[in-house]
This record gives C-alpha cells, structure tokens and sequence, in this order.
C-alpha cells in the first residue's frame, strides 16, 4: 500500500522533520515517486517503528543505524539485534526512583557509586539510568555499610 508522507505522519506518529532527518542520516530509506509525489510504504513505516522502539529503549540514533545496516546484511545479525532490544526491554529506573526504590537519599553517602552502580547515558543533560541489577547492587552495599557501621 502506498502511502503520503502526511499519512506515514500519521500512522507512525513521527513529525515530517524527524523522518526527513531520518532519511538524510539513512536511517529511513528515501521515498519512492509517482510523478512528483513522495510515496512511502509499509516497509517505511516498519523501520520507523523499529526506530521508535530502539530509541525509546535508550540506544543512541549511531547505534540504530549501526545496527539497522547489520540486520540488512544477514540474518545472523537480524538475531543479535533482536538480542539487543529484548535487553534493553528490561526496566530502567531515574535516580528519584531508584532512591525510592533502595530506601535511600539519592545524597546518601556511596548512593549511585558502589559496586559501579551508576550508569552514564551518555551526553550531558541526559537522565541517568539503573537497572534491576544495579538497585540490587546499591542495596547490598548499603546493606553491608550500614552493618559495618554497627
């Protein structure tokens, strides 16, 4: 089926300039043409789907797009970044949520610090990220600092 970039606005949710990016950085691949129209298609909106979800997940647009070009090379690879999305599929938390959910002050002393817990997203101004397996980490240091404090 073919489709308008107002339509392909529409069913994907994505603005005409993120998708205009997305094509100039190729991670979308150029419409096609009939006559001067621009016509996209399902294959269009699947990666644009596929982008959406890798992003909302935290990978970065480069590791998209690096991952993107493997997973069109061969199927071998199309079972790496299925690998790579269950795996971020885990729950994240920001560090509000993982004080909460430790039981802590996010300015407790080693907070975010033991057993390198902290997780770095990156770029500056972006939130900082926890998994299960980090507030498992922060609460048994807690844990042990808080006895060896007794």
């Amino acid at each position: 089926m073919a489709y308008s970039l107002s339509e392909v606005v529409q069913q994907s949710g994505i603005p005409v300039d993120t998708i205009r990016y997305y094509q100039t950085i190729r991670l979308l691949p150029g419409p096609g043409r009939e006559g001067r129209n621009a016509v996209y298609d399902e294959i269009h909106l699947d990666r644009l789907r596929l982008i959406r979800s890798m992003a909302s997940r935290g990978l970065s647009l480069k590791v998209i797009a690096m991952l993107l070009e493997k997973g069109e090379r061969a199927e071998s690879d199309r079972a790496l970044l299925t690998a790579i999305e269950e795996e971020t599929a885990a729950p994240s938390y920001d560090s509000a949520t993982a004080a909460r959910q430790t039981r802590y002050s996010t300015h407790a002393p080693g907070v975010g610090r033991a057993g390198g817990a902290r997780r770095s997203a990156g770029a500056a101004g972006r939130i900082k990220r926890y998994s299960d397996g980090d507030l498992r980490v922060a609460r048994g240091a807690l844990r042990s600092s808080a006895t060896a404090s007794l």
